[in-house]
């Protein structure tokens, strides 16, 4: 009876280190890494970044009742005299509107990403193909997300487009990749750009959001040549010079959302950043599921054509 008292509580032991082990197993199969780019006043200590935070109203924009929260890590101009931005957009959840969601610790755990992370960006994105012809990555939605603490609880951005920005000064002869903001480029509007776009592509759509002709098609073996943001002019804010910038770029079918636009039409102001954007590739499912597809069609291109941007109501006109 002894030895088989022992071997029931053998069996006991090992069922219970087994149960213990598969707790471990299911919590870490669930778990997340999360690319965590904490922003406090400890998370980045270097004199050679500025970091700056805008609130975007979409109302004016898309008749809607949201926001996005935008920072623009800026860092220094480089040996190549070109200052650096990585440009956050938090994106509120279409439901609720809220940018926020608190953090389950048990579930998600931080890699956290530190100045040199971001930097590091920039050396590997380059152009706008690699060797293998595909693009390269300058614009990254939900692979980083920002993290925030407030009365003692931390906070994970619900949906993050994080974009990578070189802002260069030279002359329009040097041709500026994708992704490069030349403030020296020659200005051109987007309707001026539809008119020579038609001259030259009659059957073809410009690659351009709220653009949209059944009638005509996209030219996918030459579309990726056309990635590049175009200076549109400048503009007054509060007696300083913003710079407005339009982009076009394909649409990859391949994603839900084609955030390879980005922050698609923008403003950046020297020292201030990106400081206001359109989103028309988030926000264009909204209307799409509400059936409201002539609403979208229209708005959109209104927007487009007249370069709509929502300016940061910190610097509202």
């Amino acid at each position: 009876m002894k030895g088989r008292a022992m071997q029931i509580q053998l069996a006991v032991n090992v069922k219970l280190v087994f149960l213990i082990l598969m707790m471990f197993c299911r919590v870490d199969a669930f778990s997340q890494t999360i690319k965590a780019i904490r922003i406090n006043s400890e998370s980045f200590n270097s004199p050679n970044y500025t970091l700056t935070k805008y609130n975007l109203d979409m109302k004016p924009l898309y008749n809607l009742d949201l926001q996005v929260i935008t920072y623009n890590i800026i860092f220094a101009e480089n040996e190549n005299n070109y200052e650096r931005i990585v440009l956050v957009s938090i994106l509120p959840d279409y439901d609720t509107g809220e940018q926020w969601g608190e953090v389950d610790t048990l579930k998600e755990k931080f890699q956290d990403v530190s100045l040199t992370d971001l930097q590091a960006l920039f050396v590997s994105n380059v152009g706008y193909v690699n060797e293998n012809m595909t693009n390269v990555e300058r614009k990254y939605y939900n692979e980083y997300h920002v993290i925030v603490e407030n009365n003692g609880k931390l906070y994970k951005s619900n949906n993050c487009l994080l974009e990578l920005f070189d802002i260069k000064f030279v002359d329009p002869i040097i041709p500026s990749t994708y992704g490069q903001l030349n403030l020296k480029d020659s200005a051109l509007k987007i309707s001026e750009y539809l008119d020579f776009f038609s001259k030259y592509y009659p059957n073809y759509n410009p690659a351009l959001s709220g653009y949209i002709d059944n009638s005509k098609k996209l030219n996918y073996r030459e579309w990726w040549r056309f990635w590049k943001n175009y200076l549109s002019g400048t503009i007054r804010i509060n007696n300083d010079i913003g710079y407005q910038f339009w982009t076009t770029s394909f649409d990859n079918s391949n994603h839900n959302l084609d955030f390879s636009r980005g922050v698609e039409r923008l403003i950046y102001m020297p020292g201030k950043g990106i400081v206001a954007g359109s989103y028309d590739f988030y926000f264009k499912p909204l209307f799409e599921t509400n059936g409201d597809g002539d609403v979208f069609n229209y708005l959109f291109f209104r927007n487009m054509v007249e370069e709509k941007v929502a300016l940061a109501s910190e610097l509202a006109l």
